[in-house]
């Protein structure tokens, strides 16, 4: 189970990112900024945490219900990046090329050549540090980057690379395991603040050129949600029974701990509101403990609201484990992938200039969703699907213990 609408939280944020740069009515942002309902439009880009949680989650899920009792050496994590990599890189080697070579046939705006002749410039020179993983390292911006969306693939597989040799360790010493997992979480969280106290980040991180290079790329500073997925997982395998049993002693505790988890992605979101008409509003130190802090604590209030779902409460269970969402999370990656470019295809293929509003921001989110959809559909099929089969045939004879499949944006969760 999870959150099943990050996908188009993403795509909103994005959305309006595009709309911003198009947009005729400039002498109204202020106003627009200065709404209160902008925070939850800049709330959007806490999805990318949730997938990190869930990475970090079902990673540990699956590799201790595989590895528990057997050996895990060097050619089971050869065997498990090597899925990894199947599944993630015959799509993302489609979509560069459809970025860097196709799409410049399917549009002629006004604005279309600009935006073309800025990707070929950014896929001609960057192209290969999509391909092994390593964009959010050689980007100050997601607009110098072949596929600047693609930095959380970059980070997520740095992070998947670093957490299995630390899930080795949990393996073998537990207590050892989980106390390293608890010191890379407390550093990161320690580092991420004395950083944007000494660069001057605001909570918004809007007021600084280095704010995405500095902290918002880097797998050492976007860990903590992963490494928090990854206690939660063990936590729960561990404690599974004493959790059931706690919840199922009353309806009430089901109900207060999905409200308290409520309660805390709304404050984290909400939090930033007073800084919309006050950029100053918050002190250094203030918005450091927020960059710091707020990710972490928001995937934490998501933990604790899905929770209750986890062991037994119905209705919740019933909504997040709907067969349509189970049959849409097949798509997300694929949807992750394609929902830029289709934006860039909508947006700077029109003829106009957009006149900015959350109504129109929000109704044009939504048809790049159901585009992206559809989009990713076809690349499910023609892509992912055949690589997929490849490799069960290829690993016909290897040990299923040996492939895990931890996905970056949970399709299968």
């Amino acid at each position: 189970m999870c959150i099943r609408d990050r996908i188009y939280a993403v795509i909103l944020g994005h959305e309006l990112n595009s709309s911003i740069a198009l947009s005729m009515n400039v002498e109204d942002f202020p106003d627009i900024a200065a709404d209160p309902n902008t925070a939850y439009f800049y709330g959007a880009e806490f999805a990318v945490d949730v997938f990190f949680y869930l990475s970090g989650f079902f990673f540990v899920f699956i590799f201790f219900k595989k590895f528990r009792n057997k050996a895990f050496g060097i050619k089971e994590f050869f065997l498990t990046f090597l899925h990894r990599l199947i599944r993630i890189l015959p799509a993302y080697l489609v979509l560069i090329l459809i970025t860097w070579k196709l799409l410049q046939f399917i549009g002629n705006g006004p604005f279309w050549s600009v935006i073309i002749d800025m990707l070929q410039q950014n896929c001609q020179n960057k192209a290969w540090t999509d391909i092994v993983f390593l964009n959010n390292f050689f980007t100050k911006d997601t607009s110098e980057d072949c596929i600047g969306w693609g930095w959380y693939l970059g980070c997520d597989m740095q992070l998947f690379l670093m957490m299995t040799l630390v899930s080795i360790v949990v393996l073998k010493h537990n207590f050892l395991g989980k106390t390293l997992l608890w010191i890379l979480l407390i550093t990161s969280l320690i580092y991420s603040y004395f950083l944007a106290l000494n660069l001057g980040f605001s909570a918004l991180g809007t007021n600084s050129p280095y704010f995405s290079q500095a902290y918002y790329f880097p797998p050492w500073t976007r860990g903590p949600p992963y490494i928090l997925g990854m206690l939660v997982a063990l936590w729960y395998i561990e404690e599974k029974g004493k959790i059931t049993k706690f919840f199922a002693r009353s309806r009430i505790l089901q109900i207060i701990s999905s409200f308290l988890g409520l309660y805390t992605m709304h404050y984290v979101v909400a939090f930033i509101k007073p800084m919309l008409r006050d950029p100053n509003y918050y002190s250094p130190e203030q918005s450091a403990l927020y960059i710091s802090l707020s990710r972490t604590a928001f995937v934490a209030g998501m933990t604790a609201f899905l929770l209750p779902g986890f062991v037994g409460a119905k209705l919740l269970k019933n909504v997040l484990g709907n067969k349509f969402f189970e049959t849409t999370a097949k798509l997300n990656f694929s949807t992750y992938l394609i929902h830029a470019v289709i934006i860039v295809w909508k947006d700077f293929n029109s003829r106009s200039s957009f006149f900015l509003s959350f109504r129109e921001v929000f109704y044009r989110s939504l048809t790049t969703t159901v585009f992206s959809f559809g989009i990713a559909l076809v690349l499910h099929i023609l892509v992912e699907l055949p690589f997929s089969n490849l490799e069960q045939i290829l690993f016909r004879d290897t040990k299923k213990s040996c492939l895990l499949y931890t996905s970056p944006s949970p399709r299968d969760s």
